[in-house]
């Protein structure tokens, strides 16, 4: 690559820099938007993607109008060192790193070179109106659902439906297992989980002492719920001693203490998922929250999800351009993200990505 002069080549891609007057225009311009927009951003945006950096600022911003024309949010971002200013040219904004890194090694497939990730700084304004931030990767055999969570938040629950699952917020940051859940609007949340009623090491017990245990375990339970003792031990027990546990249908603590509350327990023979009364001891679970988007084994390559079908969200539109997903937002369109668009739903992205789904939260810069 040369610096100096008026010829050069990054990633093979030859720069012509005989548009002084446009560069130096279009550099003033960046430049002056970056002061503007440094403040800070805010956390969302960490990570960016450099390309090249460059001692020439024509030569930057020649090689940033070719990343443009192709489809890159590109810009020149000049840092001052011990030997003068130096010109980087960078695209995209992340706002984690992996995803960062699996866009500069794509980068470097189709352009050459050695593009790398480097902290965001200065982004000017216009050409990144979202940032995309990893929240999720679920394997390609995994199901999994997107849960409205409160009147605020959204909760994804990775499992199989008719089993115990894992359960993570994306605004609160919680993480659980239970075969379902909601939440309550003083932030607690109800919740179907096993209740242990064995010790782990009650198969190293005398018999004696380990059913003393265990009644003392069912004792609590009926405590907490109303019901008889006898009725859930008779009734409501799975496994066999030093596995055993009932099923509970209950609402959890408020943050920082309290002892859960019992609502219901599900006889041994019936599936935690059933609704039916006579499968419950005391009450009967609600309905499930509403599904907003479905994450399903197989949906890689199904019709509903075709590769080239675009996918909307609250306000975007992203669509597959080969190995890139490719966003618009209110006419501005670019390459934001390595892999394909499998569904949306207001700021959240479901991604193909590497051989498992991705749900990728899109946050206004």
């Amino acid at each position: 690559m040369s610096l100096g002069g008026w010829t050069g080549s990054v990633g093979g891609w030859a720069v012509d820099r005989s548009r002084r007057t446009l560069a130096v225009a279009m550099l003033a311009w960046m430049v002056a938007s970056s002061a503007i927009v440094a403040l800070a951003q805010g956390g969302l945006v960490p990570y960016t993607v450099q390309v090249a950096a460059l001692s020439d600022a024509e030569a930057a911003i020649e090689l940033s109008g070719r990343l443009l024309r192709d489809g890159f949010p590109a810009y020149v971002v000049r840092a001052e060192g011990a030997a003068g200013s130096v010109f980087r040219v960078r695209v995209a904004a992340f706002g984690d790193r992996a995803s960062a890194d699996r866009y500069a090694r794509a980068m470097s497939d189709r352009v050459g070179g050695e593009p790398r990730p480097a902290l965001a700084e200065a982004i000017p304004a216009g050409i990144l109106p979202l940032a995309p931030t990893r929240w999720v990767r679920i394997a390609a055999e995994e199901r999994a659902v997107v849960l409205a969570w409160g009147d605020d938040d959204v909760a994804v629950r990775i499992g199989p439906a008719d089993g115990v699952a894992e359960y993570r917020t994306l605004a609160g940051g919680a993480s659980f297992e239970a075969w379902w859940a909601r939440p309550l609007e003083d932030g607690r949340r109800e919740e179907i989980v096993a209740l242990p009623l064995d010790a782990g090491d009650a198969q190293g017990d005398d018999p004696t002492v380990q059913d003393a245990l265990f009644r003392q375990r069912v004792r609590l339970v009926a405590e907490r719920s109303g019901l008889d003792p006898g009725v859930l031990e008779e009734e409501a027990v799975r496994g066999e001693p030093g596995e055993r546990r009932l099923v509970a249908w209950r609402t959890t603590g408020a943050e920082g203490g309290g002892e859960p509350i019992v609502s219901g327990v599900a006889r041994a023979g019936a599936e935690p998922t059933s609704r039916e009364e006579d499968d419950w001891l005391g009450g009967v679970p609600p309905r499930a929250s509403e599904v907003l988007l479905k994450v399903s084994p197989g949906s890689s390559g199904s019709s509903v999800d075709a590769a080239d079908a675009a996918v909307a969200g609250g306000s975007w539109i992203a669509r597959a351009d080969g190995a890139w997903t490719v966003l618009e937002v209110d006419g501005t369109t670019w390459r934001a993200l390595v892999g394909a668009p499998r569904g949306g739903h207001e700021d959240l992205l479901v991604l193909w990505v590497e051989g498992g789904f991705e749900l990728v939260r899109l946050a206004p810069r």
